[in-house]
């Protein structure tokens, strides 16, 4: 073979060599076991990038996990190709090596699931509790389990309020929460009348629950009349029409 030929394909071996180097690896000690831990810490990542998903979860189905480190020294396991098939199902080879002895293969097939994290409460919050981040956590779920109800961004709940009880560990659904409540039902509010540059002031009793800028009806105290009004702070509402 000539000299130029015999550079050009070292030089695509390297290439080569370097386009299939492992994505992950993974240390077995002697008697560690394989299991379905192990085997999502190997592939979970490499499954995820293929899949175009955040994360996964792993189920390998052939060979029978788990599988035992029968040798006496560390034995390094590394992904040398993994794709997807049908059905979420994968096909992954893994190189196993251990010391000096030559390089072995083992094909793992299984099927993967797409989770999707959606945050969730980290203990009970009772109904009109304000809502803060760092009383969230997130919680990973197969993507077919996650309904269009539930609120997929912590940014959605943070500053807003429960408007019923959220339970620990458990999604929560669009319509629990809300803007905080400003105004509750019931309870003695500020009536603030402005017309033409007059301005009046009286006290009422709110027919419901507000928060900002949400309208709600008050009976006057005085007068006995119900108008409408929009809540602009906590227990005051500008009047809009009278009913």
């Amino acid at each position: 073979m000539p000299r130029r030929a015999r550079r050009l394909s070292a030089v695509l071996l390297v290439l080569a060599a370097t386009l299939i180097a492992p994505a992950a690896a993974l240390e077995l000690a002697p008697g560690q076991a394989f299991d379905r831990s192990a085997a999502e810490r190997l592939l979970g990542p490499p499954l995820a990038r293929a899949l175009g998903a955040e994360k996964v979860r792993v189920f390998v189905e052939t060979p029978r996990l788990p599988l035992g480190n029968p040798y006496p020294e560390v034995c390094t396991l590394a992904v040398a190709d993994v794709h997807p098939t049908t059905d979420d199902g994968f096909i992954a080879v893994v190189t196993i090596t251990v010391g000096e002895r030559t390089p072995m293969e083992l094909v793992l097939r299984g099927r993967a699931d797409r989770l999707v994290g959606v945050p969730v409460p980290k203990g009970r919050l009772a109904a009109g509790s304000r809502l803060e981040a760092d009383a969230f956590e997130t919680r990973w779920l197969p993507e077919r389990r996650v309904r269009g109800q539930w609120v997929r961004r912590l940014a959605a709940l943070d500053g807003r309020e429960a408007h019923r009880v959220l339970l620990a560990g458990q999604p929560v659904a669009k319509e629990a929460v809300g803007a905080r409540r400003l105004v509750r039902r019931g309870e003695r509010v500020s009536l603030v009348f402005v017309d033409h540059g007059l301005r009046l002031e009286a006290s009422g009793i709110a027919r419901g629950d507000a928060g900002m800028d949400e309208v709600v009806e008050v009976k006057n105290e005085r007068s006995g009349t119900v108008v409408t009004g929009r809540v602009r702070a906590a227990g005051r509402v500008h009047v809009e029409k009278p009913r």
